[in-house]
């Protein structure tokens, strides 16, 4: 698994040998950003050599940190990455570092804890990437409603103006967990078993 683009391009990132993540392949990842670069060129300080430029990213259930150090590759100002699991976080410092000397300490942040318990700024990030386990959000799920609780606690640290971008099963009822967390529903994309779905927050 390698960053696809950008500063590090080609530089290979460490995956934990267990289940306790589901990185997203290089494909996916690939097309997720040629997204999101077309959504911020219309903005007037874009950089096309550094299309995330000054962005503050969130990832939120980062496992590898492949989306969030994918962000810093594009030029982003920083990355804050969520992740409990140990195996996961252990792979996450090991690539942070592996792609030193920059990111540093400055431009990342680990956050060891579970999702719901963490305390974030409101509206400090102009990007946030949620990638849960990929069965939590099917709606036969007893981890179901959890999670969705989960991914509006993280919508309270997104600037107005910033995009969300979800990975979720395809039963996952996108449309409605746009309209009762006051979203506005940019686009879905189903990259093999990934679905992609980016929102903002609709303007009253």
């Amino acid at each position: 698994m390698r960053i696809t683009a950008g500063q590090f391009k080609g530089r290979e990132l460490t995956s934990p040998k267990s289940a306790s993540t589901h990185p997203m392949g290089e494909r996916e990842r690939l097309a997720l950003f040629n997204s999101l670069v077309s959504l911020l060129a219309d903005q007037s300080d874009f950089d096309p050599t550094h299309p995330l430029q000054g962005l503050n990213i969130l990832d939120a259930y980062a496992g590898t940190g492949a989306l969030g150090l994918e962000a810093l590759s594009r030029g982003a100002k920083s990355a804050t990455f969520i992740e409990n699991h140990p195996a996961a976080t252990q792979a996450l410092r090991q690539n942070i570092q592996n792609l030193s000397p920059t990111p540093n300490s400055t431009s990342t942040t680990i956050i060891k804890s579970p999702v719901a318990h963490t305390n974030l700024a409101p509206h400090s990030f102009q990007l946030i990437f949620a990638d849960p386990p990929y069965d939590y959000l099917s709606p036969t799920s007893k981890h179901h409603s959890t999670t969705e609780d989960e991914l509006s606690h993280l919508l309270s640290s997104l600037a107005p103006s910033g995009y969300f971008v979800l990975s979720h099963p395809a039963n996952f009822n996108h449309k409605q967990f746009a309209e009762s967390n006051k979203l506005k529903q940019i686009n879905t994309k189903k990259y093999a078993a990934a679905n992609l779905s980016i929102f903002t927050i609709n303007p009253l």
